[in-house]
Parts: structure tokens; sequence; C-alpha cells
């Protein structure tokens, strides 16, 4: 006969027997501590013979997979669970003892396996599947996938965790504890789908709905959820129903829960399509204008971060923080383009950028038109090489290759004018030869200005 691994009128007395000096051992396993595998959690059951206990493990922030048989269960002709019909007959625990821990959600709705009859005893295992959402979000407890292809094979090791029982006539549910194991032996066929999990740990009453975890791709995933077991007996294992194998199933039931499929879990810890994050955090000055410093959180809807917990920055204090660009200071302006670098672009009121309407395009300057634009050094209005601003709009010296022939003889760039030398400022001067010539004929000085 089978026995389902689901501890019924036994929780609070075990409370009671035991207080708080529990044995230490899932069989053949240890208490975890509650320091590691916290998304699975405890569920109590208020049935007809009397408070029962299995375990569950979180797949969504707000959905739990268990078995079949701990949210609807028969004894006989009694159906003595049904909490597919009223969900508050479910409550969810977590801890490593759940009799010194507070309840931490309440089931509100419950789907199980369309086949799944709440009779162990039929044969093929009636696909002892289902899932629950809870009334609240837990975004504090891990999240765990689902095995994907390729299922593991026979003689691979995993983990089984849960808050049953520590062997077939022990009464100390109720501890969080975990043991690793080896898949002894697997099947789907048309009589039913099984895996047998055992060596050197097993499940035991109270770990049903518990996980069998493997590892595939770095990640703790659900291979198998336990269903029942002959005496807790290591040897012959426990038997569970493969994830892989009713993956339809889980796919439907988890969609209809949610409004979203499994590849859209917000709080697995995985960024995934529609999701701007998931479980990580960010620091506050990259997402505004918030002070760097502080990590701000994914939020429980993963559509981005909490920014609650960043501190302001305020824009005109002088002080570049967060995603702020610039804070009352200017930059030249030919950092933005082709723009006098004599030009200044002042911050931008919202301190998100320089304000470049201050600039003037060198390729856009119109020389003669009065206005100081581009590269111009200056502009009077005219294009007149006759005064202090070129025809070129540049400012005029002596040496600028351009004659003032109001104030300049020559111009000294041009070396010579005339045949005279030019001198440094702008005047004519004579050469050797034509002082030469000029003394000849009672000239003066050998050189001499004009």
């Amino acid at each position: 006969m089978r026995k389902a691994l689901t501890a019924l009128s036994l929780v609070s007395f075990a409370f009671f027997l035991y207080g708080n000096d529990w044995p230490d051992t899932i069989v053949n396993g240890q208490e975890t501590d509650y320091a590691k595998y916290q998304g699975v959690v405890a569920l109590i059951m208020d049935t007809t013979a009397g408070m029962g206990l299995c375990t569950a493990t979180l797949i969504d922030p707000e959905v739990l997979l268990t078995a079949g048989h701990c949210v609807y269960n028969r004894e006989g002709d009694d159906l003595i669970l049904d909490a597919v019909s009223d969900p508050s007959l479910l409550t969810i625990y977590n801890g490593a003892k759940i009799s010194s821990s507070p309840s931490i959600a309440q089931a509100t709705q419950v789907i199980k396996h369309p086949d799944w009859d709440g009779y162990l005893e039929t044969l093929g295992y009636k696909d002892d599947l289902s899932l629950i959402k809870l009334d609240r979000r837990i975004t504090e407890l891990e999240i765990y996938g689902l095995r994907q292809e390729p299922q593991s094979e026979v003689g691979d090791t995993g983990v089984i965790v849960g808050y049953g029982v520590t062997s077939d006539t022990a009464s100390d549910s109720g501890v969080h504890r975990w043991g690793t194991a080896e898949i002894l032996e697997y099947w789907n066929s048309a009589f039913g789908k099984d895996l047998v999990v055992g060596n050197p740990s097993s499940g035991c009453f109270g770990d049903s709905g518990g996980p069998f975890f493997t590892v595939q791709n770095g990640r703790t995933v659900i291979e198998g959820v336990t269903s029942y077991g002959g005496d807790c007996s290591p040897e012959e294992g426990g038997h569970y129903m493969p994830t892989l194998a009713f993956m339809d199933f889980i796919n439907e039931a988890f969609q209809s829960l949610t409004g979203h499929g499994l590849d859209q879990i917000c709080g697995n810890g995985i960024r995934e399509s529609g999701e701007t994050c998931d479980g990580d955090s960010v620091d506050c000055g990259i997402l505004g204008p918030y002070a760097s410093g502080t990590s701000a959180p994914c939020n429980n809807d993963c559509s981005g971060y909490l920014t609650t917990v960043c501190n302001e920055v305020i824009c005109g204090d002088g002080i570049r923080e967060g995603t702020e660009i610039c804070d009352r200071d200017s930059q030249s302006c030919d950092k933005f383009g082709d723009y006098a670098d004599w030009l200044w672009a002042p911050c931008q009121s919202d301190c998100m950028g320089f304000d470049t309407t201050y600039c003037w395009d060198a390729a856009k300057a119109t020389c003669g038109n009065g206005m100081l634009e581009g590269l111009e050094e200056c502009d009077d209005g005219n294009l007149n090489d006759n005064d202090d601003c070129t025809a070129s709009c540049k400012n005029a010296y002596c040496g600028d290759g351009i004659i003032n022939t109001l104030r300049e003889e020559c111009d000294w760039a041009e070396k010579t004018y005339q045949g005279f030398f030019c001198t440094a400022d702008c005047a004519k001067a004579f050469s050797d030869d034509q002082d030469e010539n000029n003394s000849g004929s009672g000239g003066g000085c050998s050189l001499s200005t004009l």
C-alpha cells in the first residue's frame, strides 16, 4: 500500500512533544537552520481528519508547486481535504522550525492536475501535482525554476528538502531539513510517470510536495515533486512526480494563476523578456537626479528600480551628482561643434546638458552683417580693410598681410614692398642699393625711413 508523505494529525502534537529539541535529521539528512533552500516552505492543511503538514516550493513570488494530495485528499470514501474549493484551508509557514515561526501567506486559489482524484492507491500515480496562488508576493525568499530538457539520468544526484519526519515511526516534523539523494529509477509510460529518488537520503511523512533539486546550467531547479513512499527507506527511495513530464499542465496552470508564462517570472533572479530588472540592484546615481552611493533594489513587479531609497540631488547647488551632466558650470563652445573657442555654453536649468544657443556655427557666419558669429573675431558691419576689422572679420594688426592704407605704408609679412623693406611697424625702409644711390647724389643716412 502506498503511503503519502503527508504528516496528518501529527503536527500540533509534535510541537508540544518535542518543543525545540528536534532530532537532526530528513531521513539521513540534516537541518538547514534555514540558511539555504529558503524558497522551500511548509504547508499546513486544515483537514477533516486533523491538521496536516506538507512541503511546497516557490516557483514565483506568489505561486507554490506541491503535490496534488496536499490540496485534495481522500481517505477511503471520505474527502478529508478540498482546498481547490476552499483555499483558506491552506496556510504557509517558513523558517528553520515552523513551531516558532509565524505564517507568511494564505492560499487564495488552487489548481490540481485534472486527473488527480485524491487517491494514491490507484495504479498510475494519478498525476499528483498542484499549484497554489498566495495572497501576497513573497519577494524575500528564493524562487526556483523547473528542469528543462534533458532529463537527468539514473545515477545522477540531487537534493531533497522538506519539513517531514526523520523516520516512519517518528513524530518530529516541522523542521527544515535537506539531504543528498540519487535517481534510482525513472519511467514515463501510459501507466504513469514516476521518478524514484533515494540513497543516502529519503523523504518521509511531511515531505510530500517538496522538491527534488538538481543543477542545470548552474541553477538549482526542481526536477521532481515528492508524492509518496513505502516505509521512508533510502534504499527503496521515495516516488516523485517528474516536472518535465508534467510541463504542459504546470505551464497552463501557472498562466491561469499569474497571467504570464514560466518564462516571465519576476523574482527568479533572471532578467527575462519585458523585465527591467529581477532581483538585482543598481547605484542610485545612474537612475536619475539621485546621489551615488546608495543601491536601489528592483521593485516587486520587475518593471524598474525602487528609487524611494535614493537621495535626490539638487540642480543648481554647484555639485555634479547622479545623472547631472553639469551644475552651474560652463564649457567652451568648440567642444560641441564648429564653434568659436572663446564662446561659452552655460549649464541648462535642469543640469542635463549645456545650452549651445550661446554658440555660433562658423559655417553660418556672415562677415559684414554687424553680428559676431562663428569664428569671427570682429564684425563692424562693413567689408573695409582700412579699419580695425578686416574684410574677413579678423582683428587688423601689422603683419596680417593686409595693408591698411590709412595707417600702414606696407605690411612686414610681405618682407619687401615695391622695392623697399617693410619694418616691424609696417613702415617703408631703404635697401642698401637705394642708400648708395642716395649717398651719391648727396643723399642722407644709409638706412632711413621715408
